[in-house]
């Protein structure tokens, strides 16, 4: 849905963001991304999807330099 429904330099934001599912994938896609959640343990679930993303997508591409969410 990311790629069918936005733009390249679209910002999506996911209001409940659960374990990270759209932020995902619009990190794959390379769009800019804002991930909203209201429980901790979910936030430490998508925190670590994310970055482990972020990590194969550097590897895919190295010229990337992936932000890293602390």
């Amino acid at each position: 849905l990311v790629d069918s429904f936005t733009s390249t330099d679209a910002l999506i934001l996911d209001p409940f963001c659960g374990s990270g599912t759209t932020c995902v994938a619009a990190e794959l896609l390379g769009r800019r991304w804002i991930g909203v959640e209201i429980s901790e343990d979910y936030c430490k679930i998508a925190r670590k999807r994310v970055k482990e993303a972020q990590e194969q997508f550097s590897l895919l591409d190295s010229s990337k330099n992936p932000i890293i969410l602390k």
